[in-house]
């Protein structure tokens, strides 16, 4: 069996990435501050609290808001979903 993994980091503003679509899904939860996520397209406001779920195969990117971001994300390879 394969085991999520976890990351997670403080971003100051300004921060922002694009990553291109992984094999892996991913649950981003919103420590503090506030983020702008981007899925497939969409676009996501997200401040402390809430959570985003972003499926696997999925290009995705964020960027911090005013005053940065922190950030928590699990990720689950597809092998934990099946």
């Amino acid at each position: 069996m394969v085991a999520p993994t976890m990351c997670g980091g403080s971003w100051p503003r300004p921060a922002s990435a694009t990553v291109p679509a992984a094999t892996a899904a991913t649950r981003a939860s919103v420590l503090a501050g506030s983020v702008r996520f981007e899925v497939g397209g969409a676009g996501h406001e997200l401040g402390p609290g809430d959570i985003l779920w972003v499926p696997a195969d999925v290009l995705r990117g964020f960027e911090a808001g005013p005053a940065g971001a922190e950030l928590l994300a699990v990720h689950l390879p597809r092998r934990c979903l099946s």
